[in-house]
């Protein structure tokens, strides 16, 4: 909590162990801190009028906290993280008819608590990150830098921020409020439609539904960069898109066109059938090189295959996409990649195709899982060891025989010469990034042993990640007795804090069984869960 002058955290927030805290639990450490930190100027230095601003305090805030790690820890690359951890998760909730926009006129304190969600965060922080790529960042900070001193020690409304962004940044009046108005008053965003033409492409926006059904009639001022490639050099280009379609002309010849470069605007992209097949080829052949225009071609087109918006955009063709990415090293694009396909895994497990599906997986994620290996290597990028951290385990969870015996013995190594203890010193046999997959294979594969195992793990550390860790991993099995054990201690406060209940919920649905317990709990418990996390 941002208090001025008494800044405080819960403990998985603020403290990380050199040997025992995950990489990926390290950067989200520092994302939180570096957000409470921001928040001494956006939300207490300037504070915003009423709670319909509240994204001033939250958006600005959750964007800060990326340009600051990043400038502490570029090895970490937390923009590309900021992709998958903030950019898409926020399309994905405003892309429900039941989404918000960014203000909300709040006219009872009843209300407040209704906005304190990701569109307030993780959507503010994206179009505050959209904002500033199209103005140019050094513009938008002498824009900031005006606004913070224009209103410090006082409140601000959104208008204020634009006129002081305006003033600050030198720009025609008028010029960012027209730009940003419907982004913040206006829930959802837009799909934007390319079609390769003749001398040209014609490009087309729409409010992107999720559900494929109709949305409302918005039409926003789209900031659009793209990308020609022509086989030996690319070219950046920008416009602004304003109406509901423009024909752009475009005389030089390209083997491929990529828009939205870097996904720094807050929007879907659809392209036609021919620059599909074009991006699908130079995927194969390398020739886009920046991470993250990979992960958004494969998410972008997941989402379009869900919404069932274009009948000539199928599932098959998603998977066909993904042929393409057998080469993919980027830890961000394989996040994305299995996040996609993962969440397919309900499909296949309600069908009855769990054994094929895992099949599947332990295909795509064998290549990848070799050149990684078990073991980190000295001197490769944090990435590397992020991305091993989720494919070894993953691909040990989906049934690989040798990831599972390795898996096996380096847990069985862990127990029974409790190197989970703080009186441990030497060289574990089960590093923090690979705990959590192994947990998972080994309540998996040993059943009651593995989970008595490590609930001992869990009453006699005190390092509370490790005890996450295990909470998020003991309802993995298929056994149903561990499944129900599991769901029943999320709501013993003795066993489990109050605020941790989730994580054993969290747990229990990769499995069919799985699956279907955690939602016949949770029927049966809502009302106390209800009643137990009013007004949180």
């Amino acid at each position: 909590m941002e208090n001025w002058g008494c800044v405080t955290y819960r403990t998985v927030c603020l403290l990380v162990d050199e040997k025992n805290t995950a990489l990926k639990n390290k950067q989200y450490v520092a994302i939180v801190v570096a957000h409470e930190l921001a928040h001494q100027w956006f939300g207490n230095l300037v504070t915003m009028e009423w709670w319909t601003e509240l994204w001033l305090n939250e958006g600005f805030a959750s964007w800060v906290e990326y340009l600051a790690v990043d400038k502490l820890f570029p090895e970490w690359k937390v923009w590309q993280s900021f992709v998958n951890d903030a950019h898409n998760p926020a399309l994905g909730l405003d892309g429900l008819l039941t989404s918000h926009p960014i203000e909300v006129p709040v006219k009872h304190p009843s209300e407040i608590d209704e906005i304190f969600d990701a569109i307030s965060y993780l959507k503010g922080a994206a179009v505050i990150r959209m904002l500033a790529s199209h103005l140019g960042l050094e513009t938008f900070r002498k824009g900031l830098v005006a606004y913070l001193q224009k209103f410090a020690y006082k409140n601000a409304t959104t208008v204020d921020l634009w006129q002081m962004l305006e003033i600050g940044g030198k720009l025609p009046e008028g010029s960012v409020s027209s730009l940003m108005a419907n982004w913040t008053a206006k829930m959802g965003y837009p799909v934007l439609s390319v079609e390769a033409k003749e001398g040209g492409f014609s490009l087309g926006q729409q409010h992107f539904v999720s559900s494929g059904d109709k949305g409302h009639d918005t039409l926003w001022q789209v900031p659009v960069v793209y990308e020609l490639y022509d086989g030996k050099n690319r070219s950046a280009k920008k416009m602004l898109l304003k109406g509901a379609s423009e024909n752009m002309e475009e005389k030089g010849k390209y083997t491929c066109a990529l828009f939205n470069q870097g996904s720094q605007a807050y929007y879907r992209v659809k392209y036609g059938p021919k620059l599909r097949g074009l991006l699908f080829e130079g995927i194969k052949a390398g020739v886009i090189s920046d991470p993250v225009d990979r992960l958004a071609i494969q998410a972008d087109l997941m989402a379009i295959v869900k919404a069932g918006v274009d009948e000539s955009v199928t599932s098959k063709e998603y998977f066909d996409l993904i042929k393409a990415y057998k080469n993919e090293t980027e830890f961000i694009v394989w996040e994305s990649l299995l996040a996609n396909i993962q969440s397919l895994s309900v499909l296949a497990k309600a069908a009855g195709f769990q054994e094929a599906f895992s099949k599947y997986m332990v295909e795509l994620l064998q290549p990848i899982a070799e050149k990684l290996g078990w073991d980190s290597k000295e001197g490769e990028p944090a990435t590397d060891q992020m991305l091993r951290a989720q494919v070894i385990p993953l691909i040990g969870i989906h049934g690989h025989p040798p990831t599972v015996k390795k898996a096996l013995d380096a847990f069985t190594e862990f127990y029974d010469k409790k190197q989970y203890t703080e009186e441990f010193k030497g060289k574990s046999a089960l590093p923090a990034d690979f705990r959590s997959g192994v947990y998972r294979i080994a309540v998996k594969q040993n059943g009651e042993k593995a989970f008595e195992q490590l609930l001992m793990i869990y009453k006699t550390t005190t390092f509370q990640e490790e005890k996450v860790r295990i909470l998020r991993s003991i309802g993995a099995g298929n056994d149903d007795k561990l499944i129900e054990r599991t769901l029943a201690m999320s709501l013993d406060f003795k066993q489990v804090r109050k605020q941790d209940m989730m994580y054993p919920i969290f747990g229990t649905v990769g499995s069919e069984k799985g699956l279907r317990a955690t939602w016949a709990f949770l029927k049966k418990n809502w009302s106390f869960i209800l009643k137990e996390f009013k007004g949180t």
